[in-house]
C-alpha cells in the first residue's frame, strides 16, 4: 500500500512539473486548467491596437507580393 501511495505521489509531482514547464508563467497553466478567462491579447507596438487574424493575413500577403515584385526587378 505504501508503494502505491509513493508511486501516485511521484506521478502527481510529475504532472505538476510538466504543467509548469509547458507554461511561460505558472499562473497561466492553472488559469487554463480551472477555466478562468485569459484577457491577454496581442497588441501592435506601433499602433497600440489589438492584432487580428485578418491583419496578419493581410501583412503576409503584402510581404509575399512585395517579395515577388522585388524578384521581378532583378
Amino acid at each position: 500500500m505504501t508503494k502505491r501511495i509513493a508511486v501516485l505521489g511521484a506521478l502527481g509531482i510529475l504532472v505538476v512539473l510538466v504543467a509548469f514547464s509547458l507554461s511561460q508563467e505558472g499562473q497561466r497553466t492553472f488559469a487554463h486548467i480551472t477555466g478562468e478567462p485569459q484577457s491577454e491579447a496581442l497588441v501592435n507596438p506601433n499602433t497600440g491596437e489589438a492584432v487580428t487574424l485578418e491583419a496578419i493575413q493581410n501583412e503576409a500577403e503584402w510581404r509575399k507580393d512585395t517579395a515577388e515584385k522585388l524578384r521581378d526587378l532583378d
